[in-house]
């Protein structure tokens, strides 16, 4: 059986895909150099999108795809709006992992880690505090980590080479935001990191 992997998120997403299509890097690609006989992966990114509109649109797009897994990097939009709380943040991406898993039936749901932002070194049209903004993110990934290691077929993966200052000047694009091609491999290491782990587990448990 070939597994169907789902990467559905926010802007991040989008570019990402665009990314692994015109590498001239032979050890990048769509698949994450990974077996295309034991495993396709799909793209789903909307660019700006918050978590709602990700879930109004994507929702069709999984109903019909039937992806065994789904990972989900999703409100970093969401937490930039001051009139919404952390906590309301956080319950309305819990209840889109429980949907996925139980509405949906996706094997495996796994939420990745938000990210920071750092202060941008060009003028951009939506400016946001960093400093506020990078202490509600760890807010709510703090306590999406403590939820989900008590929900049945769901995980929250860390990212990792993000988070030291060195790192993060290396990663991100001007506008703080967004990652450039050096972030981007890095997070391209992170998804092959997590889909192959993914894999063992899902074999493991059949």
């Amino acid at each position: 059986m070939t597994l169907k992997v789902l990467i559905l998120g926010h802007s991040f997403i989008r570019r990402f895909e665009n990314f692994v299509s015109i590498s001239s890097d032979h050890r990048v690609t769509p698949n994450l150099n990974l077996n295309s006989e034991e495993l396709q992966i799909f793209y789903l990114g909307y660019g700006g999108a918050s978590l709602a509109q990700i879930r109004a649109q994507g929702t069709r797009y999984v109903r019909n795809l039937r992806p065994d897994v789904v990972l989900l990097q999703a409100v970093s939009n969401d937490l930039c709006r001051r009139n919404t709380s952390v906590e309301d943040i956080f319950h309305e991406l819990a209840d889109f992992v429980i949907y996925f898993r139980d509405a949906e039936d996706v094997k495996k749901v796994v939420v990745l880690q938000t990210l920071h932002r750092i202060p941008p070194t060009r003028r951009i049209r939506f400016h946001v505090d960093t400093e506020w903004f990078n202490k509600i993110v760890d807010e709510l990934n703090r306590r999406m980590s403590n939820y989900l290691q008590n929900v049945e077929g769901a995980a929250f993966f860390r990212l990792s080479g993000f988070w030291c200052p060195n790192n993060q000047r290396t990663a991100f694009l001007a506008d703080g935001v967004h990652l450039n091609n050096q972030g981007n491999k890095k997070y391209y290491n992170n998804l092959r990191a997590v889909i192959v782990s993914l894999i063992k587990s899902i074999n493991n448990d059949e």
